[in-house]
């Protein structure tokens, strides 16, 4: 069974989500230093209206820091 999933992945690579759930260590890391930005873009008002016209997220809904 392993040497059947290791050849899978080997010819057809790792999905997305399963990709990204063996490098936690690493999003992690990159998410701790965007966490400011994300922070100051969702109390600006001008970012928000473009969150909300971009990902759907309502500018009137209120978001935990």
């Amino acid at each position: 069974m392993r040497e059947s999933k290791g050849a899978y992945v080997a010819a057809n690579g790792l999905p997305l989500a399963d990709w990204a759930m063996t490098r936690l260590d690493r999003l992690g890391a990159i998410a701790s230093l965007i966490a400011p930005a994300a922070n100051w873009a969702i109390g600006n008002r001008q970012m928000r209206w473009l969150l909300e016209r971009t990902l759907g997220i309502s500018q009137g809904r209120k978001l935990p820091a």
